[in-house]
């Protein structure tokens, strides 16, 4: 339990983006994203079921993601390309093993699974 009465925010999974500018945190109440060089909070977005896995595209506003499939709309076998401006999902990939974790180039994407 935290100070407020509710549960505690779980991590879930931490990754660097491909220039180490900044890492993304997967927590069981959505994605994290911090600046390395300041050590600042950039923004946060609430997931409900929240986030086992995330991967940020350099200093874009592309985020690949793989739900804790407590959410319906998030499972963990399915990879969410989400657009952080548009503020929703422009792509998913479904997968029949749940994503273990996913990796993210300008010209690919990488998805390891079970």
């Amino acid at each position: 339990m935290d100070n407020d009465g509710g549960e505690a925010e779980v991590i879930h999974s931490v990754n660097f983006n491909q220039d180490n500018d900044c890492f993304i945190v997967s927590t069981s109440l959505g994605l994290r994203v911090f600046n390395t060089h300041e050590f600042q909070s950039t923004f946060f977005r609430d997931f409900e079921g929240g986030i086992k896995n995330a991967e940020m595209l350099f200093r874009t506003n592309i985020i690949g993601f793989v739900g804790t499939g407590k959410n319906t709309s998030y499972p963990s076998n399915r990879l969410i390309l989400w657009d952080d401006i548009q503020h929703r999902p422009f792509g998913e990939l479904n997968f029949k093993t749940d994503v273990l974790n996913v990796k993210l180039r300008k010209d690919r994407v990488i998805v390891v699974l079970e």
